[in-house]
This record gives C-alpha cells, sequence and structure tokens, in this order.
C-alpha cells in the first residue's frame, strides 16, 4: 500500500511539473505501453530471483504488479479491439498522407446528384396522378406523387 502512494505521489508531483500532460486525459495506446513495460520490468525481476534461486513470493511485490498488470492488459483487449479500425486508419492517414480510395467512408452521398437534373427523364406514367403541380423551392421539379396500391392475387 506504501509503495502505491509513493507512485501515486510520484505521478501527481510530475502532473503538476508539466511533464505529463493530462489535458486529454491518458492514451489507450499510452496505457498499453506503459503496462507492458512494467510487466517486463517485473518479470526480468521475478526470473533474476528465480534463476538466483530464490522465491517467488519476494519482498517486492513483483509477483503482485504482475498479476495486476495482466489484468490491465486483458481488460485493454476489448478496447483495443474496438479501436481497432480508427487506430489503423489515422495510421493509414499518417503515413500516406490522405485518405485512400477505398476506404469505406469516404463514399458519401453527393447532394448534387440528388436534384433532378433532367425534366424529360421517364416518370411520363404519372403525370395524369399528380397534376404536375411544381413545389416551391424545388426549381421546376414535380410534385411527389405515391403510387397507388393495386392488389396482387396470390
Amino acid at each position: 500500500a506504501a509503495e502505491v502512494a509513493a507512485h501515486g505521489r510520484e505521478m501527481l508531483r510530475r502532473v503538476r511539473a508539466g511533464q505529463m500532460e493530462t489535458k486529454e486525459g491518458v492514451s489507450l495506446l499510452q496505457v498499453r505501453s506503459l503496462s507492458l513495460l512494467s510487466y517486463l520490468q517485473d518479470l526480468a525481476l521475478l526470473v533474476g530471483t528465480k534463476t538466483r534461486g530464490g522465491s517467488l513470493n519476494c519482498p517486492g511485490g513483483a509477483r503482485e504488479r504482475l498479476m495486476e498488470t495482466r489484468v490491465v492488459l486483458e481488460k485493454l483487449r476489448p478496447l483495443e479491439q474496438r479501436l481497432k479500425y480508427h487506430l489503423e486508419k489515422l495510421l493509414r492517414a499518417a503515413t500516406s498522407g490522405g485518405r485512400g480510395a477505398e476506404d469505406p467512408l469516404s463514399f458519401r452521398p453527393a447532394p448534387s446528384n440528388m436534384a433532378a437534373q433532367d425534366d424529360n427523364e421517364d416518370d411520363d406514367d404519372d403525370e395524369g396522378q399528380g397534376g404536375g403541380a411544381k413545389a416551391p423551392g424545388l426549381g421546376g421539379g414535380r410534385r411527389y406523387v405515391p403510387p397507388r396500391l393495386v392488389p396482387v392475387n396470390y
């Protein structure tokens, strides 16, 4: 408990000194890389203690920190899976300098293509139904007339 409190005080000192940026919170990637580093350090300490003939229950608490770090890494895995597409997209944009043509999010509707550009389209079959009145603000387009429901025998 004293070690955790000391670690917390050290982090607080670094934040107040401006050594750690916290305006946008801690990055998921930063947490992952620091957790992996801590895991490897504790694992090296534990293996070194074991090779010298020591016990796995070393007084430094490396075994407990290993278990805690492993739990943190396991909890991060689903978050990484959810953000995998976005991270890969950001990495592609950073390496290629822009958006790729095969990016599914780049296919968006063009409003200019949605407006009727030609009045001579093949909509002649419903001219008698709607009266051909012009809707205000559509620039000469006809009013929408829904199709009539025709009973169908099965």
